[in-house]
């Protein structure tokens, strides 16, 4: 077993940049996935566990990035916690969705407000594990 934390194990297989399985992504072939593309592996997670994805981009002239995202997260949770997917700009959030155990829900037009922004900013989407 790898030294990863198990939301980080595989890149580019079942974590990463991958080739989904079960799904077209809507423009193109590829996407970015935070935990794990298929169902099926256990691990124990705790209040903290987390795994992020950033990417730097010049946002000068830009009203707002989009984004899609398909959320699946696990049928359980550990007690006292919960799922939570969260977007934003370097440290602020700009939005976040509680996720229903064993409930896939898609985002279709996610954005973040870059209107008051210029320059290179670090765009993050985190997915984790919370405190209830």
């Amino acid at each position: 077993m790898s030294d990863a934390p198990p939301l980080g194990l595989m890149p580019g297989v079942w974590a990463g940049r991958i080739q989904p399985t079960g799904w077209e992504p809507p423009d193109g072939d590829w996407v970015v996935c935070l935990g794990f593309d298929e169902p099926g592996h256990a691990y124990e997670l705790n209040v903290g566990d987390e795994i992020r994805l950033y990417q730097t981009a010049d946002v000068s002239g830009l009203r707002c990035v989009t984004f899609q995202a398909r959320l699946r997260p696990p049928p359980s949770v550990p007690a006292g916690a919960r799922w939570a997917f969260v977007w934003g700009v370097g440290a602020t959030e700009h939005g976040r969705r509680v996720l229903a155990p064993g409930r896939t829900r898609d985002m279709v037009a996610g954005a973040i407000d870059v209107s008051q922004l210029t320059g290179d900013q670090e765009l993050r989407f985190t997915l984790k594990v919370e405190a209830a």
